[in-house]
């Protein structure tokens, strides 16, 4: 057996060195020791008849076999860890329309603003971050390249077209729209980066995707028996959203083509957005004259929620959405997408009062959870062949 093999380990290694001392005593039998030696090499036979011939590839075997075993938990644990911060960045993404509208329609800040006074703090507070490191140093060179110049364009056109999208239709048909970005990041990374879809991936599209439509089934009820007249403004709203949602799929497709390059460094990719955030918003509410004197007469509870919006989503939600990108790929974040929906609904009940009524919200929530935690956990054990 294995277990006689490993124990007369330490009776082979001392008839091995008698051996050899006898070899270097014999300098005459050089070409009959080496013989004997290719023989005893790999299988050693003892004089007492009860000897055990040793093979010491049982051992190697099962050296390989548990550092295959440590790999795949480590890989195991890698995998969970990325998909949790992919849901924390969603998550964080997801409150971003809340704060968003907590801002500017309750405490009557300036939409345009927000961004450009946020990036005003993030840029700087990513430039100290960054000035010792080498690792993770800013590469200012590749901030002009040809991939970076159209990332950055991708990023302008996804935040206005974002912005401008519920001022001409319902904000429902917008989040509608928006659940089709993960099957536009799936199109996109066959045909652009030839990537195979990870396992459960369309299933887990439909069923997340049925989840949030069900979520939204009750206000689209209530909003259609309120309004139910179209006109060319929702038609073009509804062309923007859609739009928006192309922008945000090319953008995780390219985030995703700079880590497979690796020309361009992640916190690279990741100051160029906040800066090309930082010239368009500013540029802008200056070009339309918002107030900002509104800054100057926050309260203590404005300051803290608009700190969570500026570090809390702008930072650290884009820190988490670029490297989660990088390292798991633009499909199993893009099939997250879904449960903004549900961290925006409760984040909605504090801040705003908003909450569930309908049944069907609930089974929608209920759905989209289960479909997401059954397919990253198919994600997260699954073997590549």
């Amino acid at each position: 057996t294995d277990v006689k093999r490993l124990a007369a380990i330490p009776n082979f290694l001392r008839r091995k060195a008698k051996y050899q001392s006898l070899r270097n005593e014999e300098p005459d039998e050089t070409a009959e020791s080496s013989d004997m030696s290719s023989e005893h090499d790999g299988d050693v036979k003892t004089d007492s008849p009860h000897a055990v011939q040793l093979n010491i590839q049982p051992l190697e075997v099962t050296q390989l076999r548990v550092g295959s075993i440590e790999t795949e938990r480590k890989e195991r644990w890698r995998k969970a860890m990325w998909i949790g911060l992919t849901f924390l960045t969603h998550s964080l993404w997801g409150i971003y329309p809340v704060l968003v509208r907590n801002l500017s329609v309750v405490h009557k800040v300036p939409t345009l603003s927000l961004m450009a006074a946020a990036n005003l703090i993030n840029v700087p507070v990513m430039l100290l971050a960054t000035s010792g490191s080498t690792g993770g140093s800013i590469q200012y060179k590749e901030l002009f390249s040809k991939t970076m110049l159209y990332l950055e364009a991708i990023i302008v056109l996804r935040s206005v077209s974002n912005i401008l999208a519920p001022h001409f239709t319902l904000a429902i048909w917008c989040q509608l729209i928006t659940l089709s970005t993960p099957f536009l990041v799936a199109l996109f990374s066959s045909l652009i980066l030839k990537e195979t879809l990870p396992p459960f991936t369309i299933p887990s599209m439909v069923l997340s995707s049925i989840g949030g439509f069900l979520m939204l089934f009750y206000h689209f009820q209530e909003s259609s028996q309120a309004e139910s007249s179209w006109s060319s403004q929702d038609l073009l709203g509804m062309a923007l959203a859609a739009f928006s949602s192309v922008c945000l799929a090319l953008y995780m497709i390219m985030v995703k083509r700079t880590a497979s390059k690796k020309t361009t460094s992640a916190t690279t990719v990741l100051f160029a957005q906040l800066l090309a955030l930082l010239v368009y918003s500013l540029v802008i509410s200056v070009a339309i004259g918002e107030d900002w004197s509104v800054y100057l007469h926050m309260s203590g509870a404005t300051w803290s929620v608009f700190l969570v919006f500026a570090v809390g989503v702008l930072l650290l939600g884009n820190v988490g959405q670029t490297f989660a990108i990088r390292e798991v790929g633009a499909p199993v974040v893009s099939s997250v997408l879904p449960f903004r929906m549900v961290a925006a609904l409760f984040a909605g009940y504090f801040l705003l009062g908003e909450q569930l009524k309908h049944w069907t919200q609930f089974l929608g929530a209920a759905v989209c959870l289960l479909s997401l935690t059954a397919y990253l956990t198919i994600q997260i054990f699954h073997k590549k062949r």
